[in-house]
């Protein structure tokens, strides 16, 4: 028995070798391949497992780009880390600041809105209105100077920003207003900005915000509002639309073009996509959000629903590296782990065994199926 057993290894060591020689390289490196298609109208992304901290894929996550109103994340932690969110503020002249063309959530000089309000109406509209009137009164108020002028206070609060996104440890990025507007002074890169979002993730009063499509807002002073989300992933009945999306927030300049930093979680796992320099007045919008919303929708659910049972490497294939892998665990010469157990127990016997490498390779030449 023994001897046959060693046999049987042998021969399908020298199968795996035998299939590593003849399955092209493609069919190992096919998710990061199915990623690169995803992302090949983003001039910048980054997706990452939240979960476990691990970036999965990544494009020009270091080059310097507009991040439009992506920035506006870094404004509300600002805000949160030094402000209660109950806090009300009044809307001022700092609204003469707003640019024009500028996306809106429609406030006015004398309204009074907590500051979550006023969180909302930056995060879900993207209203710049808001954004400055965060920006003038944080400002005041952490300075400690009610005499501030708007444009004083914008620059402190500016500073604030490039602060924090230092100490979250961000190495290429600087702002010099609340909204992200285009100016050769706003930028960042999608990896910066991925440690900005992951700091958003956990922070309850935005992702509360951003998992919001729309609803009715009350201001303190008696009025109110529906805003409703730009990110179409939260859309229900909408094109894009995606069950598990939970925010985070769109951005859109001409410099920046079509911006999305979105997060899904589903069966405990939590994933980020960043995608950055989408198409933008192209003339042909729903492209533009084919690119932008759907194919961020399409690489939520290639991920989440990538097959793991045998597909040991996440390669997107069961393939020859996968039988490897099995039949190295299955002698002893690779530590099992409990995820590698929970994927490579094709079988479901709780253990690793020859009987898994065998359908694996089995499958990975199209012998079988699982």
């Amino acid at each position: 028995m023994k001897s046959l057993r060693k046999s049987f290894f042998v021969f399908v060591a020298v199968l795996v070798l035998f299939i590593s020689a003849v399955i092209p390289v493609s069919a190992i490196t096919g998710y990061e391949q199915k990623l690169q298609n995803f992302t090949a109208d983003m001039k910048a992304a980054m997706i990452i497992d939240v979960t476990n901290e691990n970036v999965i894929y990544s494009k020009n996550a270091d080059s310097k780009i507009a991040v439009a109103s992506t920035a506006k994340l870094v404004t509300s932690l600002v805000a949160l880390k030094y402000i209660d969110p109950e806090q009300v503020f009044t809307v001022g002249k700092e609204l003469e600041l707003v640019k024009p063309g500028s996306s809106l959530c429609l406030i006015k000089e004398r309204h009074q809105l907590k500051l979550k309000t006023l969180i909302a109406g930056m995060l879900v509209p993207s209203g710049n209105d808001a954004a400055y009137t965060v920006a003038v009164n944080v400002a005041r108020t952490v300075a400690k100077n009610p005499k501030m002028t708007d444009t004083e206070a914008v620059n402190y609060f500016s500073a604030l920003m490039n602060t924090y996104c230092r100490d979250i440890g961000c190495k290429n990025t600087n702002f010099v207003s609340p909204e992200g507007w285009d100016d050769p002074k706003n930028y960042s890169t999608a990896h910066d900005m991925s440690l900005v979002a992951r700091e958003a993730l956990k922070n309850s009063v935005i992702t509360t915000i951003t998992s919001t499509y729309s609803r009715r807002y009350y201001f303190a002073s008696g009025e109110n509002i529906v805003w409703s989300n730009t990110n179409e992933l939260l859309s229900p009945g909408g094109e894009y639309y995606y069950p598990f999306a939970m925010g985070l927030k769109t951005g859109t300049t001409d410099a920046a073009g079509r911006c999305l930093i979105s997060a899904a979680i589903k069966g405990g796992r939590q994933i980020l996509i960043l995608a950055y320099g989408c198409p933008y007045e192209t003339g042909d919008k729903e492209k533009e959000k084919a690119v932008i919303f759907g194919n961020t929708r399409d690489i939520f659910n290639f991920i989440f629903n990538a097959p793991t049972n045998g597909d040991v490497d996440l390669s997107g294939d069961i393939s020859s590296a996968d039988a490897r892998i099995v039949l190295r665990a299955s002698v002893g010469l690779e530590e099992i782990t409990d995820v590698l157990l929970k994927r490579g127990d094709v079988d479901n016997d709780k253990t690793i065994s020859s009987a898994d490498a065998r359908i694996i390779l089995r499958v990975s030449v199209g012998l079988e199926s699982l």
